[in-house]
């Protein structure tokens, strides 16, 4: 007899009756599942509270205003807004707005441009015109209950996998995992998906082990409610049949006489598996034509959206040079069996994924997605702690594959399928397309962390300090958990030099800005910020540059003296492109106000426009799109460079819009008859006057 895994009594391994009394080696904590339900309420309270508190302190994220005003438009039947993304959570976000009556509704139902980029714009007028600070306040506090959901699926789902103390061990791990808390607040799609998926795969998990109608049929509407999450839930439906196939395999292994007498008894699991997964796809596919009122069309009898689907298929292979089966072939199919919102979603993420957006990793600037993205993300923003814990998986291998193969197997594929196809994709946005694989790596985790603990007292002790040090980590980013990384890679006030985006900003510190400003008397002060936000509303009275100017938006007096805060997006180069073009490059930096901007000071600076040399022009040839782009197909080399030409778009009109507000020289001519580009750029140049930078100074960055 065995160690046995996780007693309910106490932290160790049970001793054979045979073996000598133990010294002291486990820990009494609380006896019964009395005391882990009870710690386990404890842990649930934690994170209630991190999520309020972190509520309070963020200013609206970029797409927040957007999934706002289209689930409150859902409510109404209009589908066509924001339909990039299903309505699960958008819906159960905006249940407050529907008693609130909000008194600047907007058009009527239906009426709306459904065009991707005004709908931002529609999100923002929509907020801001009526109470913004209590839409928030309460559209965030029912997007919360997801991450409130998941932790108590966690805890129940591990313990029946592992044991008790292994649930407990799981659960803290996700109330203090810094990306659960810090998503788990915004209103987005990204913890919803993440607890549908998890939902999803444990629902099979109990219907392979005790196979009722019941646990078929909560099965199907848990993958139902994954697809209505977000479109990559529709990767969990290739994951069940992987975790079908395992099943058949765990049971071909078992002996003779428990699967079957006859020669077709694998056979008839086989039947039976096949139609117990055609069952739960059918349940899913009803689940989600329920969330669009089992209505095929988008919007309400009398409105159409504003480009058919067809036209916008074409003109993303047209003008965006979009490619491939799935978006020609494959989603003009499904537009007949799915509905027309859906499928307008998965069109839009198909041509995105085709064309690729800019990505940022380890302080490289890329054109389109790279493969080894989502890795690196998780290596930076995972706490040291899990992932030390993690690593014991490796020690526990053995006993994983003996006595918990099924478990194992049901953890790591749905994982590892879903890492897999994302390293595939060309959208790196940020960790939070990574969410769901998060509970299974840590119920794994907690698993094998648990059974090491009861072997001897040093594992135990291990397994108690990388506990504490995760903990300790997520407790000291507080309430900065958007912008975390790990202590290997500084923490969050060095995120920005390895992950930009929604890894570190996306425009959720304008708070913090205001309580800075003040903290230090700045009145007079100019803000670069990323993200459609109304500044004057949350109180920062910096002059803004920005590329659409607000009200108070101009130029920088000659000579300048005085603060520039500026988001880290801008101050890195992601929005701006090559360094050639960044008008922050040599901007002199005295603070970090918090994860998402930085301050910049200057004793003497000057705005010009300054003349590219033919060697950079040479240097980024490759990325560069040819003249008249927009007329004819880009040759071959140039099809990655869609995010230069974007770039390229808004360098011009901040340029032209500097220049004209400084007076700055009239440009010289172009100095390249083949490239499109622009030929000035802005530039901040700072340094005291009698000591001017040197021409290949870079900015440094210290901790404030």
């Amino acid at each position: 007899m065995g160690p046995r895994f996780c007693g309910p009594f106490s932290i160790g391994a049970r001793i054979p009756l045979t073996s000598p009394p133990m010294k002291a080696t486990y820990v009494r904590l609380v006896s019964g599942s009395r005391g882990q339900y009870a710690l386990a309420s404890l842990l649930l309270l934690v994170l209630a509270a991190e999520l309020t508190f972190t509520a309070r302190h963020e200013s609206q994220t970029v797409d927040e205003g957007i999934h706002i005003y289209a689930g409150y438009r859902h409510w109404c039947g209009d589908y066509g807004i924001n339909p990039e993304h299903p309505p699960l959570a958008k819906l159960v976000a905006t249940i407050p707005l529907l008693f609130d009556h909000p008194k600047n509704p907007g058009l009527a139902c239906g009426s709306d441009n459904s065009d991707k980029s005004v709908n931002f714009a529609v999100g923002r007028q929509f907020l801001y015109s009526n109470d913004a600070r209590r839409i928030l306040t309460e559209t965030r506090s029912f997007i919360g209950l997801f991450p409130l959901l998941l932790a108590v699926l966690v805890f129940v789902a591990v313990r029946q996998m592992f044991g008790g103390w292994a649930g407990l061990l799981a659960m803290l791990l996700v109330v203090f995992e810094p990306t659960v808390v810090g998503h788990g607040t915004l209103v987005t799609t990204d913890l919803a998906e993440t607890w549908c998926y998890f939902a999803a795969v444990y629902a099979f998990y109990r219907y392979t082990q005790q196979r009722t109608n019941v646990h078929l049929i909560v099965a199907g509407v848990a993958a139902g409610l994954a697809l209505a999450a977000k479109h990559s839930g529709i990767l969990l439906l290739p994951a069940l049949v992987l975790l079908a196939v395992a099943d058949l395999w765990l049971r071909r292994r078992e002996p003779r006489d428990e699967l079957s007498g006859r020669e077709g008894g694998l056979k008839m699991q086989f039947v039976r598996q096949a139609m117990a997964l055609t069952v739960i796809f059918i349940i899913a596919f009803v689940t989600l034509w329920g969330f669009y009122r089992f209505r095929h069309a988008p919007r309400p009898r009398g409105y159409e959206m504003s480009e058919s689907l067809s036209a916008f298929i074409q003109d993303g292979v047209q003008y965006r040079h979009a490619h491939g089966l799935m978006l020609t072939r494959v989603i003009p199919l499904l537009a007949h069996v799915l509905p027309k919102s859906y499928v307008y979603g998965m069109a839009d993420i198909a041509i995105d994924n085709s064309v690729g957006r800019t990505a940022y990793v380890f302080g490289q600037l890329y054109t389109t997605g790279k493969w080894f993205y989502f890795p690196a993300a998780i290596l930076v923003k995972a706490t040291l702690g899990f992932l030390l814990i993690l690593l014991l998986t490796i020690p526990a291998a053995g006993y994983l594959w003996r006595k918990k193969k099924r478990e194992t197997l049901f953890l790591l594929i749905p994982a590892i399928f879903f890492l897999a196809v994302s390293m595939t994709s060309k959208l790196n946005f940020g960790i939070r397309h990574m969410l769901p694989i998060f509970p299974l790596l840590i119920a794994l985790a907690a698993g094998a962390a648990c059974y090491l603990a009861g072997r001897n007292r040093v594992w135990l002790y291990a397994v108690i300090l990388f506990a504490a040090f995760h903990s300790a980590s997520s407790l000291r980013t507080f309430p900065y958990y958007l912008s975390y990384s790990n202590e290997a890679f500084g923490g969050p006030q060095q995120t920005y030099r390895y992950l930009l985006d929604t890894n570190s900003d996306w425009a959720q510190g304008l708070i913090d800005d205001r309580d800075y400003l003040t903290r230090n008397g700045i009145t007079d002060c100019w803000i670069d910020y990323y993200g459609p936000l109304d500044p004057d509303y949350y109180g920062v009275p910096c002059k803004v540059l920005a590329l659409y100017p607000g009200k108070r938006a101009g130029a920088l007096p000659l000579p300048f003296e005085g603060t520039l805060i500026v988001s880290v997006m801008d101050y890195m180069g992601y929005a701006w492109g090559p360094p050639e073009i960044d008008p922050f490059g040599r901007c002199i930096t005295c603070s970090r106000l918090h994860g998402s901007a930085a301050t910049l000071s200057f004793s003497r600076a000057a705005l010009t426009c300054r003349c590219l040399q033919p060697k950079a022009i040479r240097r980024w040839r490759r990325f560069l799109p040819v003249k008249d782009a927009w007329r004819k197909p880009w040759p071959k080399r140039a099809r990655a460079s869609h995010w230069l030409r974007r770039r390229w778009t808004r360098t011009c009109r901040l340029r032209k819009f500097w220049c004209k507000l400084s007076n700055c020289p009239k440009p010289a001519p172009n100095i390249s008859n083949r490239y499109a580009w622009p030929k000035f750029r802005v530039k901040v140049i700072g340094g005291a006057p009698s000591a001017p930078p040197a021409k290949d100074s870079h900015s440094s960055i210290t901790a404030h």
